[in-house]
């Protein structure tokens, strides 16, 4: 990669890739919300339209200053929407992807930017600007879409700043007398995790590494199950800022059905459904839903299946167990960092998710059951709406679902229930 003086950095390459009446009241208010979204995209799409208008064979992709699914989904993912536009277009033949302005760069983002091209099968060329933020580059260039075409200018395993989690791609497989992609990728991402805590020190107990294993694998076949796909993804990255502080992150994501779509089909277990479909009706009664407010049906159908317990397989004989792993994995890494030092996501559908430790799980009692809650306010109550702030709609919607883990390890601070010195 050549550098000139009081010039930008630049990257460049070519490359080609191959019914009753609550039911009905239901449908109704899923109709209402559908059209919502679908006109917001439509609105999006011919602003696109017009930049391609433009110059019909060469298009610049801006990457923004923040391109991350944490803090920034919407305009994030509008950036993905435009990039696929441009893939898909038979005019344009060359793509300039151009971080110069990014000063936050997220895995979750740059690898769903990088599964976009990896999976296009139009002939294109690209060239690309990097940032003038290193940090930025760094990724790009270790866990970015250099990286991934396997350019010169990527960063090798053995960087000392950094340790990686090559993208692994699995699927679901029927074979009972092989090692599935799932049980590896658990067991690879349990020794991944402890080779950057020995970056500090420390290492996962015998019990940690139980849990986190766990969580995983359930994660992985919630991916496996529900999205239509069976195909899942799964990334890390780990950086050390200084001699005591060290960034982590953790992408799994998946493409097909979004939590709240597996959760709405027929299949559904007849006590889960009954139970959202109450909580609906409460929430409707009292005029919680509101496109102002951005909070909808399929937000709380996507609140509601991360409760433990809650699984369209629950009344059909599978694993009863199944449903909060995913947030029991969010918080297992929360308690690993301080306040202020950690921020993880789900993004599902048009359903957008924060978790920074102010609102956990907690105990609350379900008819003759004690269960785990998370209704991110704070009452801890499902049937009040949650802190806009940390649940919301999108205004561009990911087609299946991500789930982003960043935060800080810090030597000085340790929940030593789940790590070790």
């Amino acid at each position: 990669m050549k550098t000139q003086k009081h010039k930008k950095k630049r990257w460049i390459f070519d490359s080609s890739f191959k019914k009753s009446k609550r039911k009905k009241k239901h449908e109704h208010n899923l109709r209402i919300q559908a059209d919502h979204e679908y006109k917001n995209q439509k609105k999006s799409n011919h602003a696109i339209d017009k930049q391609l208008n433009k110059n019909s064979s060469y298009a610049r992709l801006k990457i923004p200053k923040i391109f991350s699914f944490i803090e920034n989904p919407d305009e994030t993912m509008k950036t993905i929407n435009i990039l696929r536009l441009y893939l898909s277009s038979q005019n344009v033949n060359s793509i300039h992807i151009d971080h110069s302005d990014c000063i936050r760069l997220d895995l979750c983002a740059s690898l769903i930017m990088d599964l976009t091209i990896l999976n296009c099968n139009k002939n294109k060329n690209f060239k690309g600007t990097l940032s003038k933020n290193e940090i930025v580059n760094l990724m790009i260039r270790a866990s970015g879409i250099i990286r991934h075409l396997n350019l010169p200018e990527s960063i090798n395993d053995n960087n000392e700043d950094i340790l990686l989690f090559p993208l692994k791609v699995g699927k679901k497989t029927t074979d009972q007398y092989h090692t599935t992609d799932m049980e590896i990728a658990s067991t690879n991402l349990n020794e991944y995790f402890n080779k950057c805590l020995y970056k500090v020190n420390l290492e996962l107990t015998p019990d940690g590494k139980s849990k986190l294993s766990k969580m995983t694998s359930e994660l992985l076949t919630n991916a496996e199950d529900h999205s239509g796909k069976e195909k899942w993804y799964l990334i890390g990255y780990f950086k050390s800022i200084d001699e005591h502080q060290h960034e982590c992150h953790i992408v799994i994501c998946n493409y097909g059905k979004s939590i709240y779509e597996s959760l709405n089909n027929d299949n559904i277990s007849q006590k889960i459904k009954s139970g959202i479909l109450m909580l609906t009706e409460k929430h409707r009664r009292r005029g919680f839903f509101s496109i102002k407010r951005r909070w909808s049906e399929s937000n709380l159908w996507t609140l509601y299946a991360l409760q433990e317990g809650v699984s369209r397989l629950r009344d059909n004989g599978e694993n009863i167990d199944r449903g909060n792993g995913t947030v029991e994995m969010i918080e297992f890494f929360l308690e690993l960092a301080k306040q202020g030092q950690k921020k993880m996501c789900i993004i599902s559908g048009s359903t957008a998710i924060l978790f920074d430790g102010k609102y956990k799980l907690h105990d609350a009692k379900i008819g003759d059951e004690t269960r785990k809650i998370i209704a991110f306010n704070f009452k801890n109550d499902l049937g009040q709406p949650p802190d806009p702030k940390y649940i919301y709609t999108l205004k561009n919607p990911f087609n299946g679902t991500i789930v982003s883990l960043r935060f800080t390890l810090n030597d000085e601070f340790f929940d030593q229930k789940a790590v070790q010195k």
